[in-house]
């Protein structure tokens, strides 16, 4: 079995990172914080979703779009 791998989400650099398992984590921001698996919700599509905030704006987004984003080669840009 692989190992699981743990890259930073594009956007949130040194916030968030998620796995090629599809978890998502978010970092530790504090001295007294430590990093932590964030839940995730099924939308009524039946779609992963994670809601993932930075400077007081928070967005929704799917996690498999994120996987494939982070994950896998776009070299033509499509």
């Amino acid at each position: 079995m692989e190992n699981e791998i743990w890259k930073d989400i594009s956007g949130y650099e040194g916030l968030y990172q998620i796995s090629n398992y599809g978890k998502i984590k978010s970092l530790s921001r504090f001295q007294s914080a430590t990093e932590r698996i964030l839940k995730s919700e099924i939308n009524k599509c039946g779609y992963v979703r994670i809601r993932l905030s930075y400077k007081n704006v928070s967005k929704k987004y799917q996690v498999h779009r994120i996987v494939a984003l982070t994950f896998i080669p776009n070299p033509e840009n499509k």
